[in-house]
């Protein structure tokens, strides 16, 4: 398509569609015979004006209307060359004098020889690509119809154009923004992801850390009380925050021996006077007459410490000096390794709430 015919195209439907655009009975004022919404002039102006957005309504539309466009028409000559051959005629057929025949139009004009034919005017496409595929009229027809509505809509056309266009960009940009949130997302993923690993292997390291210093304390401990008690290894530890919950058994009772406690408040405000002690529940038949180690919570100092016979209270080793402000796991360890008690004094319901739940 020419784009001269396509300019002139999109005057005159501007022309025409603005002045129907006119005389349509919705630019009537209602109540007002003979009033118009709209003058000559601007009617005509927006009609012209939206047929210049026609193009861009093609392209939203995904239409290939216009793919061909090119820049018009131009006069090219054209006209054979007679080459001479050495018989003294020419390639195409035609005798020529053996006297020396010029092949340039201009030499032949000037001197009067007998040269090539003249070169003819012809006028073809400017567009070299389009030559043996000229676009057909129904083209020039529909573009003219598109600009027809276009200028006979006016300004609903031009704000539909000016709407689809904002829209396609804020569609654009929200398509923009929720792929830069979901590669956001996956950073932040992958950040969390190293986070996790990098806390679980400092919380390996912690444990690792605390069963190393426990067993530097039982060492110390044992040294310290001059005994020979033996301490088994214990299982690890699976509870940072309660370091001695599930690692003697979880049992209170067991071989005629049981850990007990009391809980009562403190003259520190928040804070409770904790004792615990570990005694035989057959003092006749089975007196404790071993070493006993406690285990306690690792904020507490010592966390690991024994009581020895020659301390026991009424045949009970005990211990009334703990000071805590929440419940926590006691472990204790007696009868040389072979007897080992566990009791969690947040799962007693006699001891005060506040204590329990914190």
């Amino acid at each position: 398509m020419a784009l001269s015919i396509i300019i002139w195209t999109m005057i005159l439907t501007g022309l025409v569609g603005g002045i129907v655009n006119y005389l349509m009975p919705s630019n009537k004022v209602e109540g007002a015979p003979g009033t118009k919404k709209q003058g000559w002039g601007e009617s005509i102006g927006l009609g012209i004006g939206a047929t210049l957005l026609v193009p861009l309504f093609l392209e939203i539309a995904q239409s290939k209307l216009l793919d061909r466009i090119h820049p018009g028409y131009e006069l090219v000559y054209t006209g054979a060359t007679v080459v001479e051959n050495f018989n003294g005629s020419s390639e195409s057929g035609v005798e020529t004098d053996s006297a020396a025949v010029s092949t340039d139009p201009i030499d032949s004009a000037a001197t009067g020889d007998v040269g090539s034919p003249p070169e003819r005017p012809t006028l073809v496409r400017g567009d070299e690509n389009d030559l043996d595929q000229p676009a057909p009229l129904k083209n020039y027809l529909l573009y003219a119809a598109y600009c027809f509505l276009a200028a006979t809509a006016g300004y609903r056309f031009i704000a539909n154009i000016s709407n689809s266009v904002l829209k396609e960009k804020e569609l654009e940009e929200a398509k923009s923004d929720l792929a830069a949130k979901e590669e956001e997302k996956k950073q932040l993923e992958l950040i969390n992801t190293a986070v996790a690993r990098e806390l679980e292997l400092k919380k390996q390291q912690g444990v690792l850390q605390m069963q190393q210093e426990e067993r530097r304390a039982q060492t110390r401990v044992i040294s310290e009380s001059g005994s020979n008690s033996t301490i088994p290894v214990l299982p690890p530890i699976t509870n940072m925050d309660d370091p001695q919950k599930g690692r003697f058994g979880g049992l209170s009772s067991r071989n005629n021996r049981a850990l007990k406690a009391k809980v009562a408040p403190s003259n520190l405000p928040d804070f409770y006077a904790v004792t615990i002690w570990v005694e035989s529940e057959d003092p006749i038949n089975s007196p404790l007459t071993d070493e006993v180690f406690f285990y306690l919570h690792d904020s507490f100092s010592p966390s690991l410490y024994s009581v020895t016979p020659n301390k026991f209270r009424n045949g009970k080793a005990m211990d009334d000096e703990i000071l805590s402000y929440g419940a926590f796991t006691v472990g204790a360890i007696t009868d040389n390794g072979a007897t080992m008690l566990e009791l969690d004094l947040a799962l007693q319901p006699e001891f005060p709430k506040q204590f329990r739940e914190s």
